[in-house]
């Protein structure tokens, strides 16, 4: 496979006319091209631009992101329509070209019954990375898009995959058109997504998660947060609202059925909040749903405290979301479970031992030999098996895929527990002053407080708590507790207040 490299100077790809022609002759010299870019360097009008050239099939993950396509790009939509619905609506279009067409990674399949990929000249998948994290629990969606692509492939069409995180792409291995891929264009741009990232280990706990909205609340301001948890996020919603908070909960599901939500959200987008506080919302927002308000101050990515449902290349989608804001982001660090930590001392996690695929496939295939035979009966006991997924009809059946990904996660986490905030900032690929955990955050800005504290007792200046409370606040960027300010300076800086009618001073212990 042939590696190609750019560097963007421009801010947007169809901005970079060179670039532009460069894409154009590249796609056409190969049948299936890998392009890695990252967000918001304008993706979509470079895609769009080719519609020009080839009759197009657009395949993406979710069904928001494929109604944005079609909006984007002009699409007759294919997604939930059965085959012959999708041809009939060819057929009496006699007198005009087929036009550019849209589906999603659960209906793509649909098109081969009446082979109907043979209308198109190329086929563009966006964030074919979604591929790799469905094989936990939609792997029918993954064996429709891989059937389509496979076809595509056989029948000679171009290929044209997409993806702005392509860490997890290794995971494809074995596949016949990862095996086939012509050409990796990576596309390069520095992009600061967010002005702090916040890692803090409990924050998958719900009331550490509350307080911190809370405390993070301002008005005008907007905070949104993605919490993998469909019943979770709407309890935080009714606990927000008995605060005065006013939060708005979504999941995939609300979005796509109920029109009402699925209208404030598309106003959301546009910087229309609707005088929400609060969006909170599951993991189908990580791609496809861009916030362009200026005022979006906090955003947090939640999961459970072993990542079983969510990775460190969701939060890379999600922290690109608020694309003219430059909030504070949250997250929680991740952390080995016992049984992972052994697997750890027996295996090199970080650098992806071979040894342990082999290994846990083999107990995996046993695991499944035993469970066909009736001789296990405990399902919980059964998805604790890595490299096994959970079938539409409630069996389970095993991937080397879903393997390959369990096995990913362990990787994240062992380099999140050797080497801390660096190794959150590799995975998320920023800076490592970028990221602040509570440890870190006491030395950090320990002196900067410092130095307020004194300048304040010499200059003998009277302030109010409130004041002393959002100074912290900001300093730490949430993370010290700053509900009690006067035990805070007391205990690590050796000052008290003294009060003065309504307002305060320092004083030294």
């Amino acid at each position: 496979m042939k590696e190609i490299k750019y560097e963007l100077i421009k801010d947007y790809i169809s901005e970079d006319e060179r670039l532009c022609k460069k894409l154009y002759k590249y796609i056409e010299e190969n049948q299936i091209t890998l392009l890695v870019a990252p967000q918001g360097i304008g993706k979509t009008v470079f895609v769009k631009s080719l519609m020009k050239r080839y009759t197009t099939l657009v395949a993406a993950p979710t069904i928001s992101l494929a109604e944005q396509n079609e909006k984007d790009f002009r699409l007759e939509p294919s997604r939930g329509r059965s085959w012959n619905t999708f041809s009939w609506s060819q057929i009496t279009n006699l007198n005009e070209p087929i036009r550019n067409t849209s589906t999603t990674f659960a209906s793509a399949s649909g098109l081969l019954l009446a082979n109907d990929l043979d209308c198109f000249d190329l086929v563009v998948v966006d964030e074919i990375h979604k591929l790799v994290q469905y094989s936990t629990f939609s792997y029918s969606n993954v064996e429709s898009i891989v059937e389509t692509l496979n076809k595509a492939v056989n029948l000679n069409k171009k290929l044209l995959l997409i993806t702005a995180t392509p860490d997890l792409f290794y995971c494809l291995k074995g596949f016949n058109f990862k095996k086939q891929i012509d050409l990796k264009i990576y596309i390069h741009k520095d992009k600061k997504y967010f002005e702090k990232c916040v890692a803090m280990y409990n924050l998958n706990q719900e009331r550490t998660l509350l307080k911190q909205i809370r405390e993070n609340h301002r008005q005008n301001k907007f905070q949104i947060v993605l919490y993998n948890n469909r019943k979770g996020i709407c309890n935080i919603e009714k606990k927000l609202k008995t605060h005065g908070i006013n939060a708005l909960s979504c999941t995939s599901k609300d979005f796509s059925e109920n029109s009402h939500i699925r209208n404030i959200i598309k106003d959301m987008k546009n910087g229309n909040y609707h005088n929400y506080d609060v969006l909170l919302t599951t993991s189908w927002i990580d791609v496809g749903l861009n916030f362009v308000g200026k005022n979006i101050n906090f955003m947090y990515c939640v999961f459970d405290q072993n990542y079983e449902n969510g990775d460190f290349t969701i939060i890379r989608q999600f922290m690109a979301r608020a694309r003219n804001s430059n909030p504070i982001l949250y997250i929680g660090i991740p952390q080995l479970t016992p049984n992972e930590e052994k697997l750890s001392s027996n295996y090199d996690l970080i650098n992806k031992d071979e040894r342990l695929f082999t290994d846990l496939k083999k107990i995996a295939s046993v695991i499944l030999e035993s469970y066909e035979k009736g001789l296990i009966r405990n399902d919980i006991l059964f998805k604790t098996f890595y490299g096994i997924y959970e079938k539409e009809n409630s069996c389970y059946g095993y991937s080397d895929l879903t393997l390959r990904y369990q096995i990913h996660k362990l990787f994240e986490k062992a380099i999140v527990q050797e080497y801390n905030t660096r190794g959150i900032a590799y995975l998320l690929g920023v800076r490592e002053e970028d990221i602040v955990s509570p440890g870190v955050i006491n030395q950090q800005f320990y002196e900067t407080i410092q130095s307020l504290l004194d300048d304040w007792y010499n200059q003998n200046k009277r302030f109010q708590m409130s004041e002393l409370t959002e100074k912290i606040k900001e300093l730490s960027y949430g993370t010290i507790d700053s509900s009690r300010p006067t035990r805070y300076i007391q205990r690590n800086y050796g000052y008290t207040t003294r009060r003065s009618n309504t307002s305060y001073r320092l004083i030294k212990d």
